[in-house]
């Protein structure tokens, strides 16, 4: 898949919690953005920051094609994203993208478990919404620390079916209640200790997250 070196505008840079923001960016240039697949990343060059020499990596969110806007969701993690934090719309943002193989979407139909921890939710909104213009059946899991640090849920669920877990038990704003079969939507613990991934049935999992969690949902899913 060819590679782009891009300049885009940004349209706007939204603070969603203390540790993350989205940025919405558009080409400078106008022209449509670059074919992606689901779970690519992008490089973003980060200037007027002495500290910083090497560009940060960052998964694709989402892909508007109606508004030609892409979707970075961003955490707070060091002088690079805090840089890339003070960004104002109308400022220039260069970047390389797409990078990395992504995810592998087979098979095309069935029922889907997309599993993200942390900061590894981002890509898993693209990934759901090409999984459902396939036909698929999208369930998502969503692992954090506390229902602060979970945004974007009603996006997820314009896709699918949405559950998580928290850390410290906090209840996800619009993940209250249970599902048909009583499983709570969210639930104490890690993604990993999740009802819906005990008991569900599902045809393929795909996961994104820290080393530890993915290695645990490969051993429930074995």
């Amino acid at each position: 898949m060819k590679k782009y070196i891009t300049d885009f505008k940004v349209v706007s840079n939204e603070s969603l919690t203390d540790r993350l923001f989205m940025l919405r960016l558009t080409p400078a240039d106008g022209s449509p953005i670059a074919e992606c697949k689901a779970g690519q990343f992008a490089e973003l060059r980060v200037d007027a920051e002495p500290k910083v020499f090497l560009r940060r990596p960052i998964s694709i969110h989402r892909i508007d094609r109606k508004s030609n806007e892409l979707w970075l969701l961003i955490q707070r993690a060091g002088n690079g994203t805090n840089q890339l934090s003070t960004l104002h719309a109308g400022d220039l943002l260069n970047i390389v993208y797409p990078l990395g193989n992504g995810f592998t979407l087979q098979p095309q139909s069935g029922r889907y478990l997309l599993i993200g921890g942390g900061v590894g939710v981002a890509p898993l909104l693209e990934t759901g919404y090409a999984l459902k213009l396939q036909g698929a059946q999208v369930t998502y899991l969503l692992g954090a620390r506390s229902c602060t640090d979970l945004v974007s849920v009603a996006q997820y669920k314009e896709e699918g079916e949405v559950y998580a877990t928290t850390e410290d038990g906090s209840i996800v704003p619009g993940l209250e209640g249970a599902d048909a079969a009583g499983r709570p939507y969210c639930q104490k613990g890690f993604a990993t200790q999740h009802s819906i991934l005990q008991e569900g049935a599902f045809d393929a999992i795909r996961v994104c997250g820290p080393g530890p969690m993915m290695k645990a949902v490969a051993k429930v899913a074995r």
